[in-house]
């Protein structure tokens, strides 16, 4: 990606962690026979955070679901 000092107008950030999670992919585990809730929950740690904060990088998720 290009920053804005190196392409004039454009203010996209150079730096970027993109993040993308299927769900309920085909060939993903199969926990139906479990009494184990899917894990659909995440979360960054203190590190990731002040790593992103001290680089100047944005944080892209996607989520898709497969059903």
């Amino acid at each position: 990606m290009f920053g804005a000092d190196e392409r004039g107008g454009d203010h996209r950030p150079a730096r970027v962690l993109q993040l993308v999670r299927y769900l309920h992919d085909p060939d993903g585990v199969d926990r139906d026979g479990e009494d184990v809730p899917d894990p659909l929950g995440w979360h960054l740690d203190r590190a990731v955070l002040d790593f992103l904060a001290a680089t100047g990088a944005e944080l892209d998720v996607d989520e898709y679901a497969f059903g």
